[in-house]
């Protein structure tokens, strides 16, 4: 709760430090929100993951996927009993595990999504950057913590809205599918 609360504090201290700053208002607004990137992403990689439940099975599939080949990744779905994973979780993890057996991996790559989307999100079409960060945090960031599938799913739909806007349904649905995945 501490580094949730205080995710918040920074957020409201950078966005006071900005504001009496010479830099323009998309300057501003930039700074604003690789700082939070990075801060978040920081906290997402090295936090303690003991106090996440569900973090736990996610990187024991990793560790699992190291010991299974890519013809038999669909075992990753089922690699403990109380566990199913999806077939694009199940790829997604052997993918990253055939680059490097360190699991802090699985936690860049789907935090660096998941932020990414988010924060690209944020750039294009918040009016109030501060604001639209400050809901991010206190709606969905503490659950992108540990709840990483769906999360990563919601992300992938974040991309697919300007496809939606140019109407182009054939890449729209593309990332409906792949999102359909996880």
């Amino acid at each position: 709760m501490i580094y949730w609360i205080g995710n918040i504090v920074l957020l409201l201290l950078y966005t006071v430090f900005l504001s009496v700053s010479q830099l323009g208002k998309e300057q501003k607004n930039s700074l604003l929100l690789k700082l939070m990137f990075w801060q978040l992403l920081f906290l997402i990689v090295f936090k303690n993951n003991i106090i996440f439940n569900d973090i736990w099975v996610y990187l024991l599939g990793f560790d699992y996927s190291l010991t299974v080949g890519w013809s038999e990744v669909a075992k990753i779905q089922h690699f403990a009993t109380e566990v199913k994973f999806e077939l694009g979780w199940a790829y997604f993890t052997k993918l990253l595990s055939s680059l490097t057996g360190h699991r802090e991996l699985l936690l860049l790559v789907v935090g660096l999504i998941i932020l990414r989307s988010h924060f690209v999100f944020i750039k294009k079409y918040s009016q109030i950057t501060w604001f639209s960060i400050f809901l991010f945090i206190t709606i969905f960031f503490y659950n992108s913590l540990f709840v990483l599938r769906q999360n990563l799913a919601l992300a992938i739909l974040l991309f697919s809205i300007p496809y939606i806007i140019e109407r182009k349904f054939v890449k729209f649905l593309i990332f409906i599918v792949i999102a359909f995945l996880f």
